[in-house]
């Protein structure tokens, strides 16, 4: 008879266990939408978010300027920095490059030109320079 009891405790710390298990995960699973798939409109809104999230001081907005120029404006915490526009064109060479006094991995069209975004964490660094390269793309088609 002492079993029946246990049964229904362990049943019941059971029970609590897998629900705890759900806890922070989506009820539904979001879509993922490739870049190759999306506008320039959506890559643009992903860009912007990358600039919000990929470091904890700074952060970037980006617009697209009549046909193929991209306006960058940097923050560095609360100092808005003046915008900075680049041409976009096919043969941009876009790099990561690493910056070990910073830290981060910045974006660049040109080995010379100025960062378009510095980010904490290279995969980070990467989808936006994917982004970049498909807005260049097909920014004046």
């Amino acid at each position: 008879m002492a079993i029946d009891p246990l049964r229904r405790v362990l049943t019941v710390v059971l029970l609590a266990a897998l629900a705890a298990c759900a806890d922070g995960y989506p009820s539904e699973d979001r879509s993922l939408t490739s870049p190759h798939d999306m506008d320039n409109a959506e890559r643009l809104r992903v860009m912007n978010e990358i600039g919000h999230e990929a470091h904890r001081s700074r952060r970037w907005t980006y617009t697209l300027e009549g046909s193929c120029m991209l306006r960058v404006t940097p923050r560095r915490g609360r100092e808005k920095a003046a915008p900075v526009d680049v041409a976009l064109s096919t043969s941009a060479a876009a790099e990561v490059r690493f910056d070990r006094e910073d830290d981060t991995y910045g974006v660049r069209l040109q080995p010379d030109g100025p960062a378009l975004l510095e980010a904490r964490r290279f995969g980070t660094a990467s989808q936006f320079m994917l982004l970049l390269r498909l807005v260049a793309r097909d920014c004046g088609a």
